[in-house]
């Protein structure tokens, strides 16, 4: 390590010993590139084509010269050799290559440490990768180089056999930090953040979250892309599994902040199941996961579309709709909000999904249930609820544009005005109607 301190402070000294008069940011920028050429061990991995080319020569050389084969690579060849441990000549699973390449890389610090970061990015439980596994570790305990000092402080985190239960465990225990940030410490960065042994870290988090919901926080700072977090770490590969766990387990228990939290978390990431994309990322979420998904995006809905047009509405009792359809939230299936020209203006900041309403009032805004086998279609201000069989309905739900006259002139097998709501006369109605055709049954709107 003082060698090291030394070298470091004999570098610094000689790149900074001539001062310039103004820092321009060009100057220091190539001042740092050249501290970090010298110093950084993040190794750099070699064009597709050269480790295309570097896998035949290896083969070759393999064939005809076995374990001696590693004795006509250069040095430049020696230590791009890992990059091909996983991907190309996959010498992971290639038990006898294995052995040769290891045993030339036996006390060399600066090759382990290529071999470290082959090993994270592409961690698996293979037999190779446990010959691996062992292989580092025994050369970490008996390496002193700078090169290796970082990881063998952290052998227990990321190289013993329990290092995914220890790191997991150790993340979760830290409760004002940053799950990204003890990653960090860890060294699994830049190009190991997004690595096979974080993925596995975040699948063991996600199954200890299914058993206990406070670490849900935690697991979705661990989703989140520390480079940008408006992306996924692994993206649809590991999201359609959180939502498969997690979304039928939150639904059993009364646990409303986490069920918004994970709600807003899926509708960013993983996108709305209702359109077009996100119907297509949702294909790999299980029907269960989807229906509690689906129940909680309508319940979403009502809030959304009653609050809004409760500010845009000119109906006085606006209010006795929004109880009325509160009653069946266990029965809706589906629901699309579509907003008219002021509601928009109101929701144009907001995160919900939500079509566009032209023509007619610009006041007024529409409601889509689907229900029973049937698509119940509610206007706001003095508009009738139209009621349609879903598979005669004209439109679909999710789609971005409606347009009244298209809606007005479809007709209905039923029409329920809204007249004396003070009095439950149209719920009365409304609710006979609903039971006598859907068999649903709801008095929930007395309770106003």
């Amino acid at each position: 390590m003082k060698e090291f301190l030394k070298e470091l402070l004999f570098e610094i000294k000689r790149i900074t010993s001539h001062p310039f008069t103004y820092p321009l940011p060009s100057k220091l920028i190539d001042q740092t590139k050249q501290i970090e050429k010298i110093f950084n061990i993040t190794p750099h991995t070699l064009s597709h084509d050269d480790l295309e080319q570097l896998a035949s020569k290896v083969e070759f050389l393999w064939r005809t010269k076995k374990h001696k084969f590693i004795e006509k690579l250069s040095v430049r060849e020696k230590r791009n050799l890992p990059w091909l441990f996983y991907d190309y000549l996959k010498i992971i699973d290639r038990f006898d290559m294995l052995k040769s390449v290891l045993n030339f890389y036996q006390g060399k610090s600066s090759y382990v440490v290529r071999l470290i970061y082959v090993y994270l990015l592409n961690y698996d439980t293979s037999n190779g990768n446990e010959i691996l596994r062992q292989f580092i570790i025994d050369n970490l305990k008996e390496n002193t180089s700078y090169y290796c000092i970082r990881w063998k402080k952290k052998i227990n985190f990321l190289f013993t056999k329990s290092a995914i239960l220890n790191t997991t465990k150790w993340i979760l225990s830290q409760k004002n930090k940053d799950p990204n940030v003890c990653l960090e410490e860890l060294g699994l960065s830049g190009l190991l953040s997004d690595s096979a042994f974080v993925k596995e870290i975040i699948m063991l988090c996600l199954r200890i979250t299914q058993k206990d919901i406070s670490f849900l926080p935690k697991l979705l700072e661990l989703l989140k892309s520390p480079n940008d977090p408006s992306k996924c770490r692994f993206g649809d590969g590991i999201l359609p599994e959180v939502a498969t766990y997690l979304l039928p387990e939150l639904e059993q228990q009364e646990l409303f902040k986490a069920k918004e939290m994970l709600c807003v978390f899926l509708k960013k990431y993983l996108g709305d199941p209702r359109l077009p994309g996100g119907a297509t990322r949702w294909r790999k979420v299980s029907k269960e996961a989807i229906k509690v998904f689906m129940k909680w995006l309508v319940k979403q809905d009502i809030e959304f579309f009653f609050d809004i047009v409760d500010r845009t509405s000119e109906d006085p009792k606006w209010h006795y709709r929004r109880k009325f359809w509160e009653g069946y939230l266990p029965h809706i299936e589906q629901t699309w909000v579509v907003l008219g020209p002021k509601a928009r203006d109101l929701a144009k900041n907001s995160e919900y999904s939500y079509g566009y309403l032209k023509g007619g009032n610009s006041g007024q805004s529409v409601f889509l249930i689907k229900m029973g086998g049937y698509v119940f279609v509610e206007f706001s201000n003095s508009g009738a609820c139209r009621v349609f069989k879903e598979t005669d309905f004209p439109f679909k739900f999710g789609e971005r544009l409606y347009r009244t006259s298209d809606i007005y002139s479809s007709v209905p097998i039923h029409k329920q005005n809204h007249i004396f709501p003070e009095k439950y006369s149209w719920q009365n109605k409304f609710s006979r109607w609903i039971w006598m055709n859907l068999n649903i049954y709801s008095n929930n709107y007395y309770l106003f």
